[in-house]
């Protein structure tokens, strides 16, 4: 058998078995053969393709971590915000139910009228804080107000000032009847249901406000 015989028939072997073979009583011995050359490539193929990931996700994590904030975040301010205006809705639907009171006696009609007006914004007052109680944060809770007014004297056309002590008087045009405005506020700026993350608290409102209003005419006070 010749050299070239021989060398073709070691290399073969090498390539097969990738270690030291014997031929005819010798020892062959290879190093770097062609198979150990194909593995080595593929594994700094690999490490090169898992070091690009980890820069891809290192430059990736933090867009995708900011987006997931916002949407988390401000998902839970719609969700306060609807439950503090579906509470001051309630409250106002309460202002146009008929109120049990025990009027004085010997009082006139105008007195009886002021009474059951007091006691629709008492009771409209009650169900809206009852229907926030669920939106508080340690010892910041919901509060809930109401407010009345002649809508001929708003002036401003938003929310009534409000009376103190004598309740106004309502007609039965509207010129002269009477809007009951149900107010419910949370100061999420100080107590959010999501901490707020460096840079964020800028884009996060400091109150939340849910508001509700109804017509109340003097008709509606005949029990």
């Amino acid at each position: 058998m010749s050299a070239t015989a021989l060398r073709s028939i070691v290399d073969a072997l090498q390539m097969r078995f990738r270690g030291a073979v014997t031929v005819a009583g010798v020892y062959f011995e290879a190093k770097g053969t062609l198979g150990e050359t194909q593995m080595t490539g593929k594994a700094d193929k690999a490490t090169r393709q898992r070091g690009a990931a980890a820069i891809e996700f290192a430059l990736t994590f933090p867009l995708l971590f900011m987006l997931f904030y916002a949407i988390l975040s401000y998902g839970m301010i719609f969700f306060v915000r609807m439950g503090l205006q579906q509470a001051a809705e309630d409250g106002a639907r309460t202002a146009l139910r008929y109120q049990s009171v025990t009027y004085t006696a010997g009082s006139s009609q105008v007195s009886r009228q002021q009474q059951q007006l007091q006691a629709r914004i008492t009771a409209a007052t009650a169900v809206a804080t009852a229907q926030a109680a669920w939106i508080k944060m340690g010892s910041t809770t919901a509060t809930a107000s109401t407010s009345v007014c002649v809508i001929g004297s708003n002036a401003s056309g938003t929310d009534c000032a409000g009376y103190s002590g004598t309740m106004p008087t309502c007609g039965t045009d509207l010129n002269s009847a009477c809007q009951v405005v149900v107010l419910v506020t949370y100061a999420y700026g100080s107590a959010p249901f999501i901490p707020a993350l460096p840079g964020f608290n800028l884009l996060v409102p400091t109150t939340l406000r849910g508001q509700a209003r109804v017509l109340v005419d003097g008709n509606s006070f005949s029990a």
